[in-house]
């Protein structure tokens, strides 16, 4: 074999792996020696003395490489280091399953599906077994209306919400607007309900805020759309909250609104009467088996507002007197009565 078809096996070892760079460099250099006729040194120490007196001899193994005529490929050894050439690409890493970061749920029969599905809904908290108390004041919806409802939208569902939108109110100088009357609504305590915005009237029934008849007396006193906030707490959420503001073109048809209202709710068995040291303002109060319920309707401006408190009925009637006093207090600050 020729030095030429050497260098090419050492090559080709080398671009398979089978030897080091080292290795090949040190091989092409004794077959290159070999060529050109100089011995391998034997001895680290004469080493630098024999290649000097080879080369006064006879032409070395760079004057070779000088040569036109191609002798091997270019070693990769002589344009990279190692370091930079690159290793056989390391299998892909096996796809991870899109599910791993989700439990998977085992089979359940279709009943308990669909009670896990009714949880991933923001609706409210189960009501306990054997039991009529709730927040949404059950006991009462036969009567829908702001009594009833105290807290109830929730008990309607939350889908189907019209996007919120303020109703416009004279602004107090050209670069400082008033709020809107939702921006003016205090925050009630508790957990809020998700239907809380400014809705048409009409969605007001579909939701089951109040009947169709009452939602008639709006439109005759030229109102299009409510404001409604409602919240509870306590343990079992039954101590619920409720505002129901009702915009009017005027003062006039504001009042007509609020007297409407409260004839339907007493229509409908709540009792009328006075709030301690406030005889002025008339309590409309109901209890059943499972709760009570206090309302109160004013005229604030052109608006009617409607404020009520539930509670559960082993509850004290003294203690559900004090909360409607405390939140018609804070909802006459933001809405003073007329």
């Amino acid at each position: 074999m020729g030095w030429q078809e050497e260098l090419r096996r050492l090559d080709a070892e080398l671009a398979q792996g089978g030897i080091t760079v080292e290795q090949h460099r040190k091989q092409r250099e004794e077959v290159l020696a070999e060529a050109s006729g100089i011995p391998e040194p034997s001895k680290a120490g004469t080493a630098a003395a024999t290649e000097h007196t080879q080369a006064e001899r006879k032409p070395g193994s760079s004057a070779l490489l000088e040569t036109d005529v191609p002798t091997t490929a270019p070693s990769p050894a002589d344009q990279r280091a190692t370091d930079s050439m690159p290793y056989p690409k390391a299998a892909p890493p096996t796809p991870a399953e899109l599910t791993m970061p989700i439990t998977k749920v085992p089979t359940a029969p279709a009943a308990s599906v669909k009670q896990q599905a009714q949880r991933a809904l923001p609706s409210p908290p189960p009501q306990r077994a054997g039991g009529r108390r709730t927040w949404l004041l059950i006991g009462f919806a036969a009567f829908i209306s702001l009594a009833v409802v105290i807290g109830g939208a929730w008990w309607f569902g939350v889908v189907g919400q019209e996007p919120t939108r303020g109703h416009a109110v004279a602004g107090s100088g050209p670069d400082q607007p008033r709020p809107s009357l939702e921006d003016r609504l205090p925050t009630l305590p508790g957990r809020p309900s998700p239907q809380n915005s400014t809705m048409s009237v009409g969605r007001g029934v579909e939701l089951g805020l109040y009947p169709a008849a009452q939602a008639d007396a709006m439109r005759r006193s030229g109102a299009e759309e409510v404001v409604y906030r409602s919240s509870a707490e306590g343990p079992d959420l039954t101590d619920g909250y409720t505002v129901l503001v009702v915009p009017t073109p005027s003062a006039r048809q504001a009042g007509e609104l609020a007297d409407a209202l409260t004839l339907s709710v007493t229509a409908e068995g709540f009792e009328a009467s006075p709030l301690s040291e406030e005889p002025e303002v008339t309590v409309l109060s109901r209890a059943d088996s499972a709760s009570r319920v206090n309302v109160v309707w004013y005229v604030s401006g052109d608006s009617a507002v409607g404020v009520g408190v539930s509670q559960s009925a082993d509850s004290p009637d003294s203690e559900l007197r004090q909360r409607l006093r405390d939140t018609l207090t804070v909802v006459e600050r933001a809405l003073p009565r007329s």
